[in-house]
């Protein structure tokens, strides 16, 4: 099937180039990590939920209903373009004109300053956002993948670079506007199409049939998303904020790309046979299970030796962060699985329903932080996890009503089982064997855990293993 084996082939190129780029990126971040502190990365996720927030206003819900519009042309294209843009100049302005109120608002001097420079990503925002629709509707997910890959490695050398002459937390800004910057040339390079500013705006009218629902959702996730920054800067100590941020960028970082080629991949792949129910719960399943068998021993290992890792490669300044890395780690495995039967959901029409699981995952979301915080870090964002599984649980329960999700906790079970058995091992190293240096035991760790894992699916199921590895080689 045409529609299945260039999905397949985007994702294994782009898995495959990852392995290079996810390399050079972490010893980037973890250089970066060893010359900054906990307050410049407090003052990055505050520009961050911030620009982002900005970020995910200005393209208005476009992006979905561009790839799931079954005939788009090139008039609707430009005034689409011509809107975003406008209503993006708009947002940028309304920040220029906050700038001191920023400061005193999040008690930070120069955070204005920081989210102004940062701001110019929204106005790339437009023009990247139609290119990448461009793209993705034409399946050219190998072309993605490898530009995302590149751009990925430049960002790091970037990164190393400019935080090795002394710019600090700034590094990782303009690292990233540079990086996004071209990513959006090589882009228009790709697409050979030049977008024109039109004030055939009414042209959009056929698209916001599609949006109404799904950019609310999304106001409503990037709101989900961005809670912990906003409690955190409430209720904790700014430090706090600081030893956060960077624990969620290491327990990220392994996904981050991943998630990127799977969620492109998968939003045109289940779009292309939305029409078939059968089909495209198929898709669903085939890509829940391929996610699982990387998502549950990766991020259950970076859980289980963190204690090791954090202190001997970020540097014992870091040592407070190995509670919220365990427990962020844990929270990437629901993560990297729950955005792919939301896009299949939304992919299949279901729109109105996104909006209501939207809903329930933010009122969970909020009440867990608020019990959360009357207790510690630690126990905040144990409450959340819980909340984020239970939210998981529902969201599959409830979505079974439109699609054929039946078999989905089955397709998990072989990896959340081995995966337990990996963490199960691993700490009955640490209470049994008392090692005195973090870089053999963590190096005994690894090796346990990997072996545990892979003969845990041989004697239980090597079945799952050997569709695994097709997947791979398909």
């Amino acid at each position: 099937m045409r529609i299945g084996s260039s999905a397949r082939k985007g994702l294994k190129i782009g898995l495959s180039l990852g392995v290079l780029g996810q390399l050079l990126s972490w010893t980037s971040t973890l250089f970066v990590v060893r010359m900054l502190n906990p307050v410049d990365f407090a003052f990055l996720a505050v520009s961050e939920m911030t620009v982002g927030f900005a970020i995910m206003l200005s393209q208005l819900g476009f992006y979905g209903a561009l790839i799931r519009k079954k005939e788009l042309s090139e008039k609707e294209l430009n005034a689409c373009f011509s809107l975003l843009l406008l209503f993006s100049v708009f947002l940028y302005l309304c920040l220029l004109l906050s700038k001191d109120f920023l400061d005193v608002f999040f008690e930070r001097d120069g955070i204005g300053d920081l989210i102004l420079i940062n701001g110019i990503l929204i106005l790339i925002s437009p023009m990247q956002l139609i290119y990448q629709v461009m793209l993705n509707r034409a399946m050219r997910f190998e072309l993605i993948a490898k530009v995302q890959i590149l751009m990925t490695i430049v960002q790091s050398i970037m990164n190393l670079s400019l935080v090795y002459v002394g710019l600090g937390y700034w590094s990782i800004v303009f690292s990233l506007i540079i990086t996004q910057l071209l990513i959006t040339i090589i882009h228009r390079y790709l697409c050979a199409q030049r977008l024109s500013l039109t004030f055939e705006l009414a042209r959009t009218k056929g698209i916001w049939e599609d949006v109404n629902t799904s950019f609310f959702t999304a106001v409503i996730w990037d709101i989900n998303s961005r809670l912990d920054v906003l409690f955190i800067q409430s209720f904790f100590a700014s430090n706090i904020l600081g030893f956060y941020r960077m624990s969620k960028t290491i327990s990220e970082k392994p996904v981050s790309l991943v998630s990127k080629v799977i969620q492109s991949i998968t939003l045109s792949t289940f779009s292309k046979v939305a029409h078939d129910r059968k089909q495209l719960s198929f898709y669903i399943r085939d890509s829940i299970f391929f996610a699982s068998f990387l998502a549950f021993p990766l991020f259950i290992g970076l859980s289980m030796t963190a204690v090791n890792f954090v202190p001997l490669i970020l540097g014992e300044k870091w040592t407070p962060a190995v509670q919220m890395i365990q427990v962020l780690c844990l929270m990437q495995v629901v993560n990297s699985l729950k955005d792919i039967s939301g896009i299949g959901l939304f992919a299949a029409g279901n729109g109105k329903r996104k909006v209501v699981q939207a809903i329930q995952a933010i009122i969970i979301t909020t009440l867990a932080w608020l019990l959360g915080t009357e207790f510690s870090i630690f126990v905040a964002l144990l409450f959340v996890f819980i909340g984020e599984v239970l939210w998981y649980v529902l969201h599959i329960h409830d979505s079974k009503r439109y699609l054929d999700l039946d078999c989905v906790w089955g397709v998990m079970k072989v990896p959340l089982f081995a995966g337990t058995l990996m963490a199960l091992a691993i700490y009955a190293l640490e209470q049994y064997m008392d090692i005195n240096s973090d870089l053999v035991d963590l190096t005994i760790k690894i090796g346990l855990g990997f072996c545990t894992y892979v003969i845990a699916i041989l004697v239980f199921d090597n079945a799952s293993l050997k569709k695994f590895l097709s997947q791979l080689r398909s």
